[in-house]
């Protein structure tokens, strides 16, 4: 069976931005100045790599194709980071292969609930909110875990990038609930997405009541018709208001 072109394409993409994962994550520290050592400290952080299966499953159409692709993606950039690390000889713990056989393998257990997590975290409102809010939880607690315990030996610039981490996770967090909050409350004021006249016009078509009146009085009058269900018949007499049977014209 032949896979039809438009879901190959956005798998291969999630593949490369996998390989572009593990060389921003390992290739920068090999630089001198701050801004490599900032890209580098943002993307070999665990948060960073949460980050990325959660975006992989939320682009995925279906929940058991991004618990699919995001951590076959993640263990694509487990792969490169550490060859990179190997071909420099600063693969940390010693042999590679170990390090890529035991990431490879947390990047399948993991990265299949996050993959899953980004594919349920697109439904609106409330409902998603909690899942939407992981990553910058995660940032947060991975960031405030490494400035209480290694700030002292990381230097400034780690320093500083965690704590700027730190700031805008939970500023991301805040965003998030504000957004949500907003959104259900327009909703339910009628001015959210599905409101407004047309809508109003949709309930009486219906013969939905509004504000409590009689369902069926209501279809009647949208339709042209008396309460008797036979259409309106205008009777004007000299000097009077025009009347119809069904009530005044």
């Amino acid at each position: 069976m032949r896979l039809p072109l438009a879901r190959i394409v956005p798998v291969t993409v999630a593949l490369g931005a996998g390989v572009l994962l593990g060389v921003l994550g390992a290739l920068p520290v090999r630089f001198d100045g701050p801004v490599f050592q900032v890209v580098g400290i943002v993307f070999s952080g665990g948060w960073s790599w949460a980050c990325f299966a959660f975006l992989v499953g939320g682009s995925r159409p279906s929940k058991a194709e991004a618990a699919l692709v995001a951590p076959v993606a993640l263990a694509v950039g487990v792969v490169v980071y550490y060859l990179i690390k190997a071909v420099g000889s600063e693969a940390p713990g010693g042999d590679p292969t170990t390090q890529i056989l035991v990431w490879g393998v947390a990047a399948f257990l993991f990265g299949a609930p996050m993959g899953l997590f980004g594919n349920l975290a697109r439904n609106p409102g409330v409902p998603g909110l909690p899942l939407r809010l992981l990553v910058p939880l995660i940032a947060w607690y991975e960031t405030s875990r490494r400035l209480e315990v290694e700030a002292a030996a990381a230097g400034p610039v780690a320093t500083g990038t965690w704590s700027t981490v730190r700031v805008v996770a939970v500023l991301a967090a805040v965003a998030l609930v504000g957004h949500t909050a907003w959104r259900w409350r327009a909703r339910r004021d009628g001015r959210g997405p599905g409101a407004g006249p047309a809508a109003e016009r949709g309930r009486s078509v219906q013969g939905l009541p509004d504000e409590g009146g009689d369902t069926g009085l209501d279809l009647r009058r949208h339709l042209g018709q008396g309460e008797d269900g036979r259409p309106h018949r205008t009777v004007v007499q000299p000097g009077e208001v025009a009347e119809t049977e069904g009530g005044v014209a």
